[in-house]
């Protein structure tokens, strides 16, 4: 079965909204076994609209449209699909009962004839448990099309999708009872064209005898993903022949994990299972290593504590660094991060902790320590060393890419 998506709104084309419900399709639709065929963006304008319907109707069963049904002018969805299909807008009890409900959830008045209250004859009305506005959909039975239209709020979509709009796509069209799975293997430290065209070039070929191959590069890597569809009960034996490949490939060195945790999740994990402890020192990280952290629900069982030692004042006053290796060696050297590392373990009582010192730029640079220089610490009762790395990025970027080194850093040690 073809599904494609069709996002409207003249807020995405002018860049004021980021679009988040294409990428939410696309992985829920994934988890069932399906995909998507096509996307698109289009403005809030009815020719195009229209347009835009013919693309996808021609080669998909199903087409989901996003935005453009709320109460403002020119939210022209709900006009443009009744005149797409020849069917008038007309008073809809369901709409009204639905919108009413809505309305109390959010202790919000509504008029007494409001424009939700109506809908295109003979069209599906659907619940909106987290917005206002009731989702449509329209089964065209000469054709065998199924068109569904949910507001643009990803919140609102994402709930009606999984909560609504499957259900429908499930009693319209036979589904194969093979749902969809992925095996994805994440490696660090070697660039995606060096694994396929220098290290191991039949890796791709062996993999695609399972399912379809990913390539995708990360801050910390390369992660490879074979998808595919399978019955449950075939699923282990088809990753275990999977991971066989990968287990005799040159590159296996490089692989950190088996699975879709990111590298703080991934180091969480660690740390949950030995029972163990972490304390952060950020300089040029500005908080950001502690910030990862702190989105992971239990983080407090691991996360003891962190110091945001921009200045050297901070650093020498809290952490004990020393004020001769600021002198002469500078605040990005190994010896202030180790001792960046020492000084916040030591504070903050835990059992491992990670010190960043840096140039994010993009000023601050020079010949001998340009931006994008970092000098990371790592501290436990096992080791105590530190490492320096040179990455690319603005500054933005390279506050990320500075935390994943210094994370991906410690698994190594503690692994």
């Amino acid at each position: 079965m073809n599904i494609s998506i069709l996002a409207i709104g003249d807020e995405i084309l002018s860049g004021k909204t980021q679009d988040k419900n294409i990428n939410s399709a696309a992985n829920f639709l994934m988890q069932q076994g399906l995909s998507l065929s096509s996307s698109s963006f289009c403005k809030d304008n009815i020719q195009t609209i229209h347009a835009n319907m013919d693309f996808h109707l021609k080669s998909s069963d199903v087409l989901i449209i996003t935005g453009g049904i709320g109460p403002t002018k020119d939210d022209l969805t709900k006009l443009a699909v009744a005149q797409y299909f020849d069917k008038k807008i007309e008073f809809n009890q369901s709409a009204k009962d639905i919108t009413i409900e809505n309305y109390k959830r959010f202790n919000r008045e509504i008029s007494d004839h409001h424009t939700y209250f109506d809908a295109p004859k003979d069209f599906l009305i659907f619940s909106n448990p987290m917005g206002l506005a009731p989702g449509l959909g329209f089964y065209d039975d000469k054709n065998k099309k199924l068109v569904l239209c949910a507001p643009g709020v990803p919140r609102e979509f994402k709930l009606m999708l999984k909560d609504s709009f499957f259900e429908t796509i499930k009693s319209k069209f036979e589904l194969d009872e093979k749902s969809y799975k992925q095996v994805l293997v994440r490696t660090k430290g070697i660039p995606e064209e060096k694994i396929f065209q220098e290290v191991d070039k039949d890796l791709w070929s062996k993999l695609e005898k399972f399912g379809k191959v990913a390539s995708l590069p990360q801050f910390y890597g390369v992660d490879i993903v074979v998808s595919f569809n399978s019955f449950d009960s075939e699923f282990e034996e088809i990753k275990s022949k999977i991971l066989d490949i990968f287990n005799n490939s040159p590159i296996q060195n490089q692989i950190w994990q088996i699975g879709s945790k990111s590298p703080m999740e991934f180091l969480f994990s660690l740390l949950s299972d030995k029972n163990k402890t972490i304390s952060f020192a950020e300089s040029c990280s500005g908080g950001y290593c502690s910030h990862l952290l702190t989105d992971i629900s239990g983080s407090s069982k691991v996360f003891n504590g962190s110091v945001v030692s921009y200045s050297n004042e901070v650093k020498k006053s809290i952490l004990d660094v020393s004020d001769e290796n600021l002198v002469k060696l500078g605040a990005v050297s190994e010896p202030v991060a180790k001792e960046m590392a020492i000084g916040t373990r030591k504070k903050c009582e835990s059992d491992y902790s990670i010190s960043f010192t840096g140039i994010a730029g993009p000023t601050g640079g020079s010949e001998e320590k340009p931006v994008g220089t970092v000098c990371i610490g790592i501290d436990s009762d096992e080791f105590s060393e530190t490492k320096t790395f040179y990455l690319k990025g603005d500054r933005k970027t390279l506050k990320k890419r500075f935390v994943t080194a210094g994370i991906l850093y410690l698994i190594d040690k503690i692994r």
